[in-house]
């Protein structure tokens, strides 16, 4: 669903599909605790979201941006 929302904004993201990269599941387990939760967003800050909403990713993005 956040993929979609941020399609529909034109919200540029990377996306890593742990299923296939296993080393991206490893570093995933190490940013978020050892949980492989998705969607987890990392932001150019360093800091990560677990399963944020689109709002939740339009306050950080724009934070960022300030």
């Amino acid at each position: 669903m956040l993929r979609r929302e941020l399609a529909a904004k034109k919200i540029d993201y990377k996306l890593v599909d742990i299923d296939v990269f296993e080393d991206a599941g490893r570093y995933l387990a190490s940013i978020t605790g050892g949980k492989r939760s998705i969607p987890t967003v990392e932001y150019s800050d360093g800091t990560v979201a677990i399963n944020p909403s689109i709002r939740e990713v339009e306050t950080k993005l724009a934070e960022l941006e300030a």
